[in-house]
């Protein structure tokens, strides 16, 4: 009788071969596709900086191996984060923004009419 559930060997495969594709694949590639995940539209631009010199790199042969989709999988994902973080950044700017220019009107409403009360 097997004491493993089937969902374990299915985790432990699926962890195992996370784990082979980035010993397998470049450190610096490694590093772009992990940079490429992270929600801040800078860090999506260093990833994306990394894959374009990839992909020079990769059409001159300098990689061991085919980088090939790799470098289009860090491309899409770091264009898609730059284009989410950076929706979501002008949004959050465009709430504050007004929030604030609404405090300061109405600031200035008060204390115009405070200034603006007759003498008895």
């Amino acid at each position: 009788m097997n004491n493993s559930s089937p969902f374990e060997d299915l985790f432990k495969n699926f962890f195992v071969n996370i784990r082979n594709s980035f010993r397998y694949h470049d450190k610096y590639l490694n590093l772009a596709l992990l940079l490429s995940i992270i929600p801040f539209p800078f860090v999506g631009f260093i990833s994306l900086i990394i894959a374009i010199l990839g992909l020079y790199l990769n059409y001159l042969k300098k990689f061991e191996i085919d980088e090939t989709r790799r470098l289009i999988l860090i491309i899409l994902i770091s264009i898609l984060n730059i284009a989410i973080s950076l929706t979501f950044a002008y949004n959050a700017y465009s709430v504050v923004n007004s929030f604030f220019y609404e405090i300061i009107g109405k600031v200035g409403d008060f204390i115009s009419s405070v200034l603006s009360i007759p003498y008895i």
